[in-house]
């Protein structure tokens, strides 16, 4: 027959779920053909206090952004570094970078812990959040960033404002220009044929 569960209570506080055991995933198997075996996926994160149309975030993790503390996002490097030796690790938050205090608390850590010169890491990020000062690029670039993952979805305004992303065509090319500038390598998400879209604006 049909189960239906309570509602369940969100964990507010992430620092209290405990650091996952992996002391029996067969690492050898849990990577991407396409990239290093020694990186590890983390996700410090839940929500989006976004509301892009085009995403499934707002509707599966509602009720804002829910995070774990600089402290321990640090502590969990270094103890998957130091137990498992994984050197390379890629943020999936949606938005990892939405707290300026707190990345810029995760970046002095690691530098602090000299795991700067051990450990390199990539991340998703907004490109507002470079173009309005909330991230320091260079700073993060110190701190072992070698990537940036920004969703730019598309270079036309008419779109960008449809799908409410709340970004511009020239926060992307400013955005990116810093990347580059701080040595940072650079990924990007589109999105191509929304139903408006003309083949002049795909152009």
């Amino acid at each position: 027959g049909l189960v239906i569960t309570e509602p369940v209570q969100k964990i507010l506080n992430l620092d209290d779920i405990p650091i996952a055991d992996r002391s029996d995933l067969p690492y050898s198997l849990y990577h991407s053909p396409d990239e290093d075996t020694s990186l590890e996926y983390m996700h410090t994160s839940r929500g989006c206090d976004f509301k892009c149309t085009f995403c499934a975030t707002p509707v599966s993790s509602p009720g804002g952004v829910r995070t774990n503390s600089a402290e321990r996002i640090v502590d969990e490097m270094q103890f998957v570094y130091e137990q498992y030796g994984r050197d390379s690790f890629f943020f999936c938050d949606e938005l990892f970078t939405c707290d300026s205090e707190r990345i810029t608390d995760v970046c002095n850590s690691l530098i602090e812990r000299g795991l700067n010169e051990k450990l390199s890491w990539r991340t998703f990020a907004r490109v507002d959040d470079v173009t309005r000062g909330k991230i320091d690029l260079g700073l993060m670039s110190e701190a072992g960033l070698k990537g940036i993952f920004y969703g730019i979805e598309s270079m036309n305004q008419r779109t960008l404002k449809l799908v409410k992303k709340g970004t511009r065509p020239d926060q992307i090319y400013a955005a990116v220009k810093a990347a580059n500038e701080n040595g940072v390598d650079v990924w990007g998400t589109l999105i191509v044929g929304y139903p408006w879209e003309t083949e002049q604006e795909l152009v």
